[in-house]
């Protein structure tokens, strides 16, 4: 952290997946005055087949 912050680090992305302990991280980079951003790394699909149904103009 003492590294980090000699570099003039002031924001971090780290993967969601390298994270054991989240909570206790963003703490510690917060504490120092480091932004941190959890990129997730796993995309689900999206599903397709939607169907939207109105009743009197209206969305249901």
């Amino acid at each position: 952290m003492t590294q980090l912050n000699q570099l003039g680090v002031t924001e971090v992305f780290i993967s969601w997946d390298a994270l054991k302990n989240r909570m206790f991280l963003c703490w510690l980079f917060q504490a120092s005055g480091i932004q941190v951003h959890i990129l997730p790394m796993e995309l689900k699909p999206i599903y397709k087949n939607v169907q939207f149904n109105k009743i009197g103009g209206m969305p249901v």
